[in-house]
C-alpha cells in the first residue's frame, strides 16, 4: 500500500471508529452495529490502547514543528509517548531515547529515535519548555503543546507533525478523562475502548499533519466547533507566547493557571495541564478565560463573547441523540457523602433508541450511574428512548480520597451515535474533628414494622454535618438528623423490621450512619433472635381516594403464616388493634385457615373516611406493625383510572397497552352511582382501542375492568387520551395513552428451510431465500456456530431485497438444525429464519438385475421390459445417468426412462428395454446405473438370441 493510501486508509478508520463509537463497548450497541460495522472498518488496524498485536514497530523517520500561535519555539523538548495500560491517567511510555530539540524554526526529526510496542499502540507527542520568540537565552518553562497521533502502525515515513495550541486542544479536550498530567495518559481493560475514541475524536477535531482545524473526514451531518477551539487555543497561546507565570502573579500564565483551577483542586503549572482542568471541569470561569482572547489571537474566527460551557463536542447529525448538558458540577463533599445530579437525553430520531451510560476517567470509582427508583419509567437504562422522548440520567457522586475529583460520563444510543461525553467534576473533602456517638449500640427486634429509636449526639462545640444513614439487609429507617447537627445537639433514628421471615433462623443487619468528623462512621448492630416459623409481611395499605362515608372494599393482601412444628413455646395466637390519628376510620377483620401444620392469618381491612383529606393509622399485631392510609374526598361523583405505561408495536401488529402490573380498571371512588362509559380521542385515537364501551353502572367501590390495545398507525409516538365520563352528572377523568410505532422487522422468504435426509459428506443443491427490510435497508445476520449449512449473503449488508444462497452438507446421520437472526442496520429490528436437515445414504434396490429376450430376427424389436429402482435409503439418491458395457451395448435400446437425477427416499422409478439385435447368435450387454449410493454402479445383465 502506497503512503497515500495508508493514508487514505487510516482516515478512513478515523471517520468509522468516530461514527460508530469504536470499540465503546460494543456489548452494549445492538448486534445491527456489527455488520455495518465490519464494512466500515475493513482493513482498519487500529486497536484498543492496551492490546500489543504482533512485534514491535521499528522507528520511522519522522518530521515535524512546534509552534506558539504562529511562532516556531525553538528548543522545544519533543518527547513521544505509548500510552499507560495499568488504569485511567496511568504513566504514558516515554519512546525517544535521545534528546530532540526543536531547532530555531520550531523544526525537529526523529530519526531511529523510538520503538514501539506494536502497530495497534496508541502514541502521542509532546513540546515542552523552549522559546517561543522571546529574547535570546529566555525559555517559557510553562510551555507545554500536544498532538494525539493516534495507532502506530498508521505512521509513515513521510508524516509530519505540526504541533500547536489547536493539536493541543484537539488532544487534550477528548483525552482528558484519561490522563493525570502530559506524561500520564493511559487506560485499563475495561475502558481501553473509550481511549481509543478519545483519540479518533481527536483527529477529526484537528489535522495533526497540518496543525489546523477541523480535521479530515468529518463524519457526514456532523461539525466540528471551530470557534470553540479557535478560541481556546488563543487562550492557551496567551500563556505559551510568553515568558511563563505562575497563578495568581498577573502574568497571562498566572491569569490562565487561575482561570484553570477547579474548586478544591491545585493551580496547573503548564498549558496542557491547563487545558485538562478546563476539559474536565467545562463550567469553570469562562469570562476570565475569554479576557484571554485578543482581536489579533492567532487563530480565527473565534467566539464573539465567552461561552456557556468550555466543553469541545462534535455537533450531531441531525437524527441523534442531544444531551442537555456537558457538564455536571458537584458540590464538595466529605469523604463518602453522596449526593446526586442529572441530565436529560432526548432522541430525535424517528426510531427508539436503547441508552447505555458508562463512566470512565482517573475519577471514574467516584461517580455512579444510579437508578432511579422515584420514576423508573423515565430512567434512561429501563427502556427504549422513543422518539421525541427525553429521559433523564441520575449520576451520584461519592468521593473516595479529597481534592478535585474528575471522570466523564459516555452516552451511547442504538443505532450507535457520535461519541458524547458528559464531564463530572467534584470535591472532597477530608474529615475533620470529632464524629456523632450512636445509642444504643445494637437493637433487638421481635415485630415487624415497629420502630425503635437510636440517638445521634454532637457532643462537641462544633456543627457536624450528617451523611449517608443506612441500614443493611433486615431494616429501614427514618430520621429527623437533616444536614447538619449543631453543636451540643442530638437526633433520632427510627430503624424498623420492614419484612420478617424468620423460617427458623435468626437474621442480622448494621445501621450505618456517615459523618463529618473522624472516623466518620458509627454503626448500631440489630439482629431478629431464632424463633417458631412466622413470615409476617406487612406492606402498607393505601386505599386512595375514597368519598366521605363510603366503606371500600376490603383488602386482604397481607397474610401472617405460623407454623406449629411441635417445637417448644408454640406460636402466640394472632391478635390485632388499630391506632392513630384517624383510627376509627379503618376496621380489621380477622379469619384463619388452617392448613396442615400451618396457620394462615388473613387481615382483611377496611376503609370509612370520617372526614376530607389525608387519613392515617396503623395495623397493630402481636406479630408486626402495618401502616394505613386513605384520603377522604367530597360526597359527590368521582372515579379512578389505572395507569397505563408506554407501550412499542409494529405498524399494523395489535399490541396489548401494559399497566405495570395491575389489571387496568376504572373505580369508583365517590359516594354516588355512576353510569359510564369510556372513550378514546385524540390525535392517534385510532391507534388504540378499548374493550369496555356504553353506559355501564357502577356502584360506589365498585370497578369496571378494561383493556387497551395498541395497533399503531404510524411509526414514532403515538398519543391519545382515554376518558370515562359519567352520563348523569358529566364528571370526568382521563389518562394519557402512549405508543411507539416500530418499524417492520425484515422479512425471510421461506421462513425456513429444510433439506431433509442428505448425503453424509456431500453438499446439497443450494436453496435460496428472499430477504426484505423496510426501505431496502441493509441487513446483517448472525448465529450459533455450526458450518454444516453454506450460506452465502450476497449483496444484503448493501441493500434488500437481496437473495442468500443455502446448502447443506451433512458429516454424519445425525439431524442438524441452525437459526440465524436478520438485524435490519438502520432500524435494528430483527427477525428470525430456521434451517434444518439431517445425514443419510442412498441406497439402489432394483426389481431384476438381469432381462433376458426371447430369439427373433435381426433387424426387429422386441416388446419392452420394465426394471422399478427404489430408493431404499433415507437420503436423496443423485442419479449421475446410465451407460451401456459388453459385447453388444447398441442392440438393448432404452425405451423409456422415469428415474431423472434424483430420486428422494422411498421413492422409485422404472427403465423400459427393448432387445432388437444387429447380428445373429447370442447377444449381450450390462446397464449400469451411476449414482451417489454405495453400491454404484448397479448393474442390469441383458441376454439375448438373434436368427
Amino acid at each position: 500500500m502506497s503512503e497515500t493510501a495508508a493514508e487514505e486508509q487510516r482516515m478512513k478508520c478515523v471517520r468509522a471508529s468516530v461514527e460508530l463509537g469504536f470499540g465503546r463497548d460494543f456489548a452494549r450497541i445492538a448486534v445491527a452495529g456489527v455488520g455495518m460495522l465490519s464494512l466500515l472498518l475493513a482493513g482498519c488496524s487500529q486497536k484498543s490502547g492496551v492490546e500489543s498485536v504482533g512485534p514491535p514497530v521499528a522507528s520511522l523517520h519522522l518530521h515535524g514543528s512546534a509552534y506558539g500561535g504562529e511562532q516556531p519555539v525553538s528548543g522545544a523538548t519533543i518527547q513521544l509517548y505509548a500510552v499507560g495500560t495499568t488504569g485511567d491517567g496511568s504513566a504514558s511510555t516515554p519512546l525517544l531515547t535521545q534528546v530532540v530539540t526543536s531547532d530555531s524554526n520550531g523544526e525537529f526529526t526523529l530519526a531511529g529515535d523510538f520503538q514501539c510496542p506494536s502497530a495497534s499502540t496508541l502514541v502521542y507527542l509532546t513540546a515542552t519548555g523552549g522559546n517561543p520568540g522571546l529574547p535570546t537565552g529566555m525559555t517559557n518553562p510553562q510551555l507545554a503543546l500536544m498532538a494525539a497521533l493516534g495507532s502506530c502502525g498508521s505512521l509513515g515515513s513521510t508524516t509530519t507533525i505540526n504541533v500547536n495550541e489547536l493539536t493541543t486542544v484537539a488532544a487534550v479536550w477528548p483525552l482528558a478523562p484519561f490522563m493525570s498530567s502530559y506524561s500520564a495518559i493511559g487506560s485499563g481493560s475495561s475502558d481501553a475502548s473509550a481511549l481509543t475514541s478519545a483519540f479518533a475524536e481527536a483527529a477529526v477535531f484537528a489535522d495533526t499533519t497540518t496543525g489546523r482545524v477541523p480535521g479530515l473526514n468529518v463524519p457526514t451531518g456532523s461539525t466540528v466547533p471551530v470557534e470553540q477551539i479557535d478560541t481556546l487555543a488563543d487562550a492557551l497561546a496567551s500563556c505559551t507566547n510568553s515568558n511563563g507565570g505562575v497563578a495568581g502573579d498577573g502574568s497571562a500564565c498566572g491569569m490562565l493557571f487561575a482561570a484553570a483551577t477547579p474548586p478544591g483542586g491545585a493551580a496547573p503549572v503548564n498549558v496542557i495541564g491547563a487545558g485538562m482542568n478546563l476539559a474536565n471541569n467545562p463550567t469553570l470561569d469562562s469570562s476570565s478565560l475569554f479576557g484571554l482572547v485578543g482581536g489579533k489571537s492567532p487563530f480565527q474566527p473565534t467566539l464573539t463573547s465567552a461561552p456557556a460551557s468550555l466543553a469541545v463536542q462534535l455537533g450531531s447529525p441531525t437524527g441523534g441523540l442531544s444531551i442537555s448538558t456537558s457538564a455536571l458540577v458537584f458540590p464538595a463533599a466529605y469523604l463518602n457523602f453522596s449526593s446526586m445530579e442529572s441530565f436529560t437525553i432526548t432522541n430525535n430520531s424517528l426510531i427508539p433508541s436503547s441508552i447505555a451510560i458508562s463512566i470512565v476517567g482517573a475519577g471514574a470509582a467516584d461517580f455512579s450511574v444510579v437508578t432511579n427508583l422515584s420514576n423508573p419509567d423515565a430512567e434512561c437504562l429501563v427502556f427504549p428512548l422513543a422518539p421525541g422522548e427525553t429521559c433523564t440520567a441520575l449520576i451520584g457522586f461519592t468521593p473516595t480520597s479529597s481534592g478535585a475529583r474528575n471522570a466523564s460520563a459516555l452516552v451511547e444510543g442504538t443505532p450507535a451515535n457520535l461519541l458524547q461525553s458528559v464531564a463530572l467534576s467534584g470535591a472532597g473533602l477530608a474529615h475533620t474533628g470529632s464524629s456523632v456517638t450512636l445509642s444504643p449500640a445494637s437493637l433487638t427486634f421481635s415485630l415487624a414494622g415497629a420502630p425503635q429509636p437510636v440517638t445521634v449526639t454532637n457532643n462537641g462545640m462544633t456543627p457536624i454535618a450528617i451523611g449517608p444513614i443506612t441500614v443493611s439487609s433486615i431494616g429501614s429507617e427514618t430520621n429527623n438528623c437533616g444536614a447538619i447537627l449543631a453543636a451540643q445537639s442530638i437526633c433520632t433514628i427510627q430503624v424498623e423490621v420492614a419484612d420478617i421471615t424468620y423460617q427458623g433462623k435468626p437474621q442480622s443487619g448494621t445501621l450505618t450512619v456517615i459523618d463529618s468528623g473522624s472516623p466518620g462512621v458509627g454503626t448500631v448492630s440489630l439482629s431478629a433472635p431464632l424463633t417458631n416459623e412466622v413470615s409476617f409481611l406487612p406492606q402498607p395499605i393505601n386505599f386512595g381516594d375514597l368519598a366521605v362515608g363510603v366503606t371500600s372494599q376490603a383488602n386482604s393482601r397481607n397474610d401472617i403464616f405460623v407454623e406449629d412444628d411441635g417445637s417448644s413455646p408454640v406460636p402466640a395466637a394472632v391478635t390485632t388493634s388499630i391506632v392513630g390519628p384517624n383510627a376509627s376510620d379503618f376496621s380489621v377483620k380477622l379469619q384463619q385457615f388452617p392448613i396442615e401444620i400451618h396457620l394462615e392469618n388473613n387481615l382483611f381491612v377496611t376503609f370509612t373516611p370520617s372526614g376530607v383529606g389525608p387519613r392515617t393509622a396503623t395495623l397493630v399485631t402481636n406479630y408486626g406493625n402495618i401502616p394505613l392510609s386513605g384520603n377522604g374526598i367530597p360526597d359527590g361523583p368521582s372515579l379512578t383510572i389505572t395507569p397505563l405505561s408506554a407501550v412499542a408495536g409494529m405498524l399494523g401488529v395489535a399490541t396489548p397497552v401494559p399497566a405495570n402490573g395491575v389489571a387496568p380498571q376504572w373505580t369508583n371512588t365517590g359516594s354516588v352511582v355512576l353510569t359510564s362509559s369510556g372513550a378514546i380521542t385524540g390525535p392517534d385515537a385510532s391507534s388504540f382501542s378499548m374493550t369496555a364501551s356504553g353506559n355501564l353502572t357502577i356502584a360506589p367501590t365498585q370497578s369496571v375492568p378494561f383493556t387497551v390495545t395498541f395497533t399503531p398507525s404510524h411509526l414514532g409516538l403515538n398519543t391519545a387520551t382515554l376518558t370515562v365520563t359519567d352520563a348523569t352528572t358529566g364528571y370526568s377523568n382521563s389518562i394519557p395513552l402512549t405508543g411507539y410505532g416500530e418499524p417492520d422487522a425484515p422479512s425471510v422468504t421461506p421462513s425456513s428451510l429444510d433439506f431433509g435426509p442428505s448425503a453424509i459428506g456431500v453438499q446439497s443443491a443450494a436453496q435460496t431465500m428472499t430477504i426484505s427490510a423496510p426501505g431496502g435497508d441493509p441487513v446483517s445476520f448472525s448465529s450459533n456456530p455450526g458450518s454444516n449449512f453454506v450460506v452465502s449473503f450476497g449483496t444484503c449488508a448493501i441493500q434488500t431485497p437481496c437473495q442468500i444462497s443455502v446448502s447443506f452438507n451433512p458429516p454424519n446421520a445425525y439431524f442438524y438444525s441452525l437459526s440465524y437472526t436478520v438485524t435490519d442496520l438502520v432500524t435494528e429490528e430483527s427477525t428470525n429464519f430456521n434451517l434444518s436437515g439431517s445425514g443419510g445414504v442412498a441406497s439402489v434396490s432394483l426389481s431384476s438385475s438381469s432381462l433376458t429376450f426371447a430369439a427373433r430376427d435381426i433387424g426387429t424389436t422386441s416388446i419392452p421390459q420394465t426394471v422399478t429402482l427404489t430408493n431404499t435409503g433415507d437420503a436423496t439418491l443423485t442419479i449421475a445417468g446410465e451407460t451401456f458395457s459388453g459385447a453388444n451395448v447398441g442392440d438393448f435400446p432404452i425405451e423409456a426412462n422415469t428415474c431423472g437425477s434424483s430420486l428422494a427416499a422411498g421413492a422409485n422409478c422404472t427403465l423400459t428395454i427393448s432387445f432388437a439385435p444387429t447380428a445373429s447368435g447370442a447377444r449381450s450387454a450390462v446397464l449400469q446405473i451411476m449414482s451417489n449410493a454405495a453400491s454404484s454402479p448397479d448393474n442390469i445383465q441383458l441376454m439375448g438370441t438373434a436368427n
